[in-house]
């Protein structure tokens, strides 16, 4: 199907911007006012999340980790779903403040620290 037919026979605009120049202003735009905040964020050292361990922590991290796989039942999926809606926010939002919440629960700590990928968009 042509692009003609799918709107109603109207050509569409034509774009006034291309990826090519998203991506020269992805490349060249001004970072140093959001480098400024985040620096200026975390200017104190991280906290360690002190959890109950079955054994002593290490004197020097090996960043060796493991996965643990769980099949999460459909009816949880949804519940999690409608709750962010209903807080007008995303499932991944909901499934962190979960984790951020049971983190505290173990440790009772109040500023706890982790880390996400994100996609480096600003917008």
């Amino acid at each position: 199907m042509c692009k003609r037919n799918r709107y109603q026979n109207q050509a569409l605009a034509p774009l006034t911007v291309q990826y090519k120049d998203y991506s020269e202003w992805m490349h060249n735009r001004d970072m140093s006012a959001q480098r400024a905040f985040w620096l200026a964020q975390f200017e104190e050292e991280a906290p360690v999340l002190d959890l109950p361990y079955d054994r002593a922590r290490p004197n020097k991290q090996s960043f060796v980790g493991g996965t643990v796989s769980v099949d999460v039942p459909a009816k949880i999926t949804q519940d999690i779903h409608h709750l962010a809606q209903e807080a007008g926010s995303t499932d991944y939002m909901i499934l962190v403040s979960s984790f951020m919440v049971l983190l505290h629960k173990y440790s009772r700590q109040e500023d706890i620290v982790i880390g996400s990928p994100i996609s480096g968009r600003t917008h």
